[in-house]
């Protein structure tokens, strides 16, 4: 297209041909519309030197401004030029064509001025990379978030600034990220997920790494693997195991099953059904061990009384 714009040159014989057939009534078609001259023959007519002067005079102002236009748009074409090209070869082992564009930054807008647009996203300025197809429960307000990046399929956004990626997930926090997987929610503001399925990260800033059903609620809380596992404490993490439940302030889960940190800076590194109910009390593994005691620990393994 740039190409021809720069090439879009007429010859004085198509000009005069023009010129002519428009002052004798033919009407033509321009960009800004449709193009009337005042007068109009048919065979036979007597065309009066006024009359036909006056066709010559709108032909003459109206050519004259689509001279203007056509010179404001090859000053515009050659700007462009000078930042973009187009490759039709292989690139770094990528088929073409390409689009490139060198020396310039991009901006994606939504026009507002302002990130947030101004507190009610407008479904403007984002950067969707595919189809990024409808969703299966698909909602007809599921799609009105901003300035976000949009790759994947059956993804939905309703907040702004933030990365949805994968299938079916869904970012509805400011700044929020999902970045794989499926099926998850990054809800809470600032919130991060980074894989796997049926996730839900709705803590202010809080993270889920991977595994599957894993739920970080609390502000700054992560849930780095495993299954089912719950973080409810601030700032608490469970990496991996199953069915675990952190909810104590700074708490943390490593593994095993079941297991529950509810006392401030408690830790459970293992072993099945264990509870750290005390501050800074541990377990260390075994089945069905209990702490209730500040700053104290059970590991013990089956045979345990």
């Amino acid at each position: 297209m740039l190409q021809r714009i720069r090439n879009a040159k007429y010859s004085a014989t198509q000009t005069l041909g023009l010129l002519v057939a428009m002052a004798l009534g033919v009407t033509f078609v321009v960009h800004a519309g449709a193009l009337i001259v005042p007068h109009t023959f048919v065979p036979g007519d007597t065309a009066r030197a006024n009359e036909v002067n006056e066709n010559f005079a709108m032909l003459s102002n109206t050519i004259a401004q689509l001279q203007s236009d056509l010179a404001a748009l090859q000053t515009q074409v050659d700007t462009f030029g000078q930042f973009i090209t187009i490759d039709n070869n292989a690139i770094n082992g990528l088929a073409g064509p390409h689009f490139i564009i060198e020396g310039a930054n991009v901006h994606i807008r939504s026009g507002s001025g302002f990130t947030d647009d101004g507190g009610t996203p407008s479904g403007l300025g984002n950067l969707v990379i595919g189809y990024d197809e409808e969703s299966s429960s698909a909602a007809a307000d599921d799609r009105l978030g901003a300035h976000n990046i949009v790759l994947g399929r059956g993804n939905k956004f309703t907040s702004f600034g933030g990365v949805v990626a994968g299938e079916e997930n869904t970012i509805s926090g400011p700044f929020a990220s999902v970045l794989g997987g499926a099926n998850s929610v990054a809800s809470g503001l600032r919130s991060t997920i980074s894989g796997g399925a049926f996730h839900q990260a709705s803590g202010e800033e809080s993270s889920v790494s991977g595994g599957v059903s894993n739920f970080a609620t609390a502000q700054r809380s992560s849930a780095s693997g495993g299954a089912q596992n719950t973080v409810s404490g601030i700032a608490a993490s469970i990496t991996g195991g199953s069915g675990g439940a952190a909810g104590g302030f700074a708490s943390s889960i490593s593994g095993g099953q079941g297991g529950i940190a509810s006392g401030n800076q408690s830790s459970v590194c293992g072993g099945t059904n264990g509870s750290a109910f005390g501050v800074a009390s541990t377990i260390g593994g075994g089945f069905g061990q209990s702490v209730t005691n500040n700053n104290d620990w059970r590991a013990c393994d089956l045979t345990c009384p």
